[in-house]
């Protein structure tokens, strides 16, 4: 009844006396009851209680925690989901919430203890992450299964950022250990999708723990579960959250794109260790990239690193994509230049030909100097002849003019014919 009553109540509204009351004499000391169902309720009551005001979730917290380490499954989840819910709704500054008291002057002796405070915020702050991190392979699959979803609500909601422990869940979802648990491959499955195409912040920490997840799978012992996880597999799944055309609300266009960095991080990696066996796996994802090609820093940086790899690798394929990549970041470059060269070129031949045409192509004689222009044809072409021999190439000897036959010869042929087959045709029906 008290969780129910707690869950009713407006947040906002705080908590009243007789809310402090019940936890004071009710919740309390059912946190310590031998019974394991009493106590998870307990757990319950208090996660809730403590959503309505921060000094009380401030003096629980340590209470909340030592929980989800020490009691049965059960009454752990319920108080690492109090938690989840507080991390939540106050972020990972939960302690830096309690009411500060009265501002001291600069010069006070209790000033020099902020420092002390802030770096025992920052402690415990990691404290909570490292635990939840260590959850993550826990044996109880329903504890890592909550602690799996409670982070990715922390990291869609902007509470974390942290390259680190999305690595721990990409791991995580492609682990063959978790292959029979439904809820988390779903959940992990949907969040990726969503946090990556939320914004160009979450792509770039997807960008940047790309390389911390292919180590791990690189560097698994043969025991290991990882070991037999596909790396190209997860390469590819980087490269596609990391698409600048995935974002629900793309930016605007930007010198280095996430592609781009992520290249010259793929680079450097190789560079690393030429001979090592990923690298050829390494090449293969840069030719995923989509690549910007337009000339920047960014471009002539990748560009010195792809000529020092081509100078060190040895492999046929990596050579090939290599020179591939590089001649795509030039090709652009001297395809636009040489796109404007045949533009020009086009126009002035165009030019040209129309002035070749307007001057071969014979005039028109008027009506009335058709007898005359036939006249000075023939005087034409008797001088073409003999000036055939100066210049072929500046002057061109005009064809005689076909003579076409008139319209009423035409006519008369038709006619003649028709007489003929007619004259056949009776002869064949006589012979008949």
């Amino acid at each position: 009844m008290c969780a129910e009553l707690f869950k009713q109540i407006n947040i906002k509204r705080g908590i009243c006396p007789t809310m402090n009351a019940l936890i004071e004499s009710l919740i309390l000391p059912s946190v310590s009851n031998p019974n394991p169902a009493v106590r998870n309720m307990a757990v319950i009551c208090l996660g809730t209680a403590a959503l309505h005001s921060k000094d009380l979730a401030n003096t629980h917290l340590v209470l909340l925690l030592q929980i989800t380490q020490l009691d049965e499954p059960k009454i752990r989840i319920s108080a690492l989901r109090a938690l989840i819910d507080q991390l939540l709704l106050n972020g990972l500054n939960i302690l830096s919430n309690k009411s500060a008291p009265i501002s001291q002057a600069p010069d006070s002796p209790d000033s020099n203890g902020q420092p002390e405070q802030q770096t025992e915020e920052e402690s415990t702050v990691q404290s909570i992450l490292k635990m939840l991190s260590e959850f993550l392979d826990s044996e109880i699959c329903e504890l890592r299964t909550e602690t799996a979803e409670g982070l990715a609500k922390l990291m869609y909601c902007g509470r974390i950022l942290s390259p680190k422990l999305l690595s721990r869940l990409v791991l995580l979802w492609y682990n063959p250990v978790t292959e029979d648990d439904q809820r988390l491959r779903h959940c992990l499955g949907v969040f990726l999708q969503l946090y990556a195409r939320a914004s160009r912040t979450n792509q770039e920490c997807v960008e940047e723990s790309f390389l911390p997840t292919m180590r791990t799978l690189f560097n698994a012992p043969v025991t290991s579960p990882l070991s037999e996880v596909d790396a190209s597999n997860v390469a590819e799944l980087f490269v596609e959250l990391t698409r600048p055309s995935a974002l629900v609300q793309p930016a605007a266009v930007q010198a280095v794109s996430v592609h781009d960095s992520l290249a010259v991080r793929i680079c450097n990696e190789i560079l690393r260790d030429i001979s090592a066996p990923e690298v050829r796996l390494y090449c293969k994802t840069l030719s995923w990239l989509e690549i910007n090609t337009e000339p920047g820093p960014a471009n002539s940086e990748l560009q010195l690193l792809l000529k020092d790899i081509l100078q060190e690798v040895k492999d046929k394929y990596c050579t090939r994509v290599i020179e591939k990549l590089c001649n795509q970041l030039n090709g652009d470059r001297c395809s636009k230049s040489g796109s404007n060269q045949d533009t020009t070129l086009l126009t002035l031949d165009e030019n040209t030909a129309e002035l070749t045409k307007e001057e071969i192509k014979p005039k028109r004689a008027k009506r009335g100097q058709k007898k005359a222009s036939t006249a000075k044809n023939g005087k034409l072409a008797s001088k073409a002849e003999l000036s055939s021999d100066e210049g072929d190439e500046e002057n061109v000897p005009e064809a005689p003019p076909s003579v076409r036959p008139s319209r009423r010869a035409k006519i008369a042929a038709l006619d003649k014919t028709k007489q003929d087959l007619t004259a056949l045709m009776n002869q064949e029906a006589n012979g008949s």
